[in-house]
């Protein structure tokens, strides 16, 4: 009897440790899925900032000329 039992708590922890393990892989994916998320942010946000300073640079090289014409 006591053998049946000890067989059946094996089977079962067995089981939740296989379903822990299953839990920790979608975790895992999940929290790479965030990082990749957040870098792409990143990277959106950067190359936003980038295109904010070449229109900044423009603009002020058409002041430039402008101001130059006037010189």
């Amino acid at each position: 009897m006591f053998r049946m039992l000890i067989n059946r708590l094996r089977v079962l922890l067995s089981f939740q440790t296989q379903q822990a393990q299953l839990l920790i892989q979608e975790l895992q994916v999940l929290l790479y899925l965030h990082a990749l998320q957040e870098y792409r942010i990143l990277q959106v946000l950067q190359s936003h900032q980038v295109l904010q300073v070449l229109q900044l640079l423009e603009s002020l090289q058409v002041k430039l000329a402008f101001l130059a014409q006037k010189v």
